[in-house]
């Protein structure tokens, strides 16, 4: 008589308990990888809505999208912030060291923005798909540009830059007059 060897229940058991883990591993390295890409992804379209943006603010300032608005990179949208600084040298009483400070741009008077030749802009974009708004509120993406708002434009873009300087000093002084007559 021949007994046929065959597989004990704890052997099958056993069998299926390392097939279900080396699935499991396997299925979470597989997500795991996923969501770097998807990660990244959003990373590249983000940086390209942030370069897009600066070159055209460095072009045109005027010709900027609403940032109320969300641009579609891909098939992914993302919502941006911006703020401009101005970009100053100090000097530290020795004639060796200099130091850069960066000031914000909106809370500097008009006329004293005339003379610093550079400015920082910095953008950072969020993502803004529908539904996710609340999921993702760190930017995916910052950038920072360094620039001069007077090379490299053209001559119709420097006048608006210089018109709406002189713009803001006018009316910077007639609030000021305005005050100026409040406390008298």
């Amino acid at each position: 008589m021949s007994r046929a060897r065959g597989l004990t229940l704890i052997e099958v058991m056993l069998a299926s308990g390392l097939l279900v883990t080396l699935a499991g591993m396997i299925l979470g390295g597989i997500s795991f990888i996923e969501n770097i890409r998807t990660r990244d992804l959003h990373r590249l379209n983000a940086m390209e809505v942030a370069h897009r943006l600066v070159a055209q603010y460095i072009d045109d300032p005027a010709a900027l999208p609403d940032n109320k608005l969300p641009i579609q990179q891909g098939e992914h949208y993302y919502r941006w912030t911006m703020r401009e600084e101005l970009i100053e040298l100090e000097d530290d009483g020795t004639t060796q060291t200099r130091r850069v400070r960066a000031r914000n741009s909106a809370t500097i008077p008009a006329f004293d923005q005339l003379g610093s030749l550079l400015r920082r802009v910095h953008i950072e974009v969020t993502r803004a798909d529908p539904g996710d708004e609340r999921k993702f509120p760190r930017p995916v993406a910052q950038l920072e540009r360094i620039y001069s708002p007077l090379i490299g434009r053209s001559e119709d873009v420097m006048l608006q830059w210089l018109t709406s300087i002189i713009q803001q000093a006018q009316q910077q002084q007639r609030e000021q007059r305005q005050q100026d007559q409040n406390q008298q």
